[in-house]
């Protein structure tokens, strides 16, 4: 069956309602992830971007929404960087926390307007 990069199966993340719905199962990670990510403005991008990836991934066999899970196009997002993720986790306690904040702060301050 289909699995994510996490090598869960849809059965490990998802259980389905007595409606019919998919309902996620929420598991809690021992050590948070943390990243920056960067919104994709929603309209023509988003748009495009959402209907670019259903074409190639229907060229290579898959059914959206059923062999794999897409994006919601009103929310895509990206990846700048991670400091903590499922495959390389980094724990840090509240003082690291803020620091890593606060850097993260000053640097978008000075580049985003």
């Amino acid at each position: 069956g289909a699995t994510t990069t996490q090598s869960l199966s849809v059965d490990d993340m998802f259980a389905v309602g007595v409606d019919g719905k998919l309902l996620p199962k929420l598991t809690p990670l021992e050590t948070g992830v943390r990243a920056i990510v960067m919104p994709v403005p929603v309209g023509a991008v988003s748009r495009t971007m959402h209907e670019k990836t259903v074409k190639h991934l229907r060229a290579f066999g898959f059914t959206p929404n059923v062999d794999v899970y897409l994006q919601d196009p009103n929310v895509f997002h990206f990846s700048v960087f991670h400091a903590s993720h499922h495959l390389e986790e980094h724990a840090v306690d509240a003082d690291e926390y803020r620091i890593e904040a606060q850097s993260i702060g000053n640097v978008t301050r000075d580049l985003c307007p």
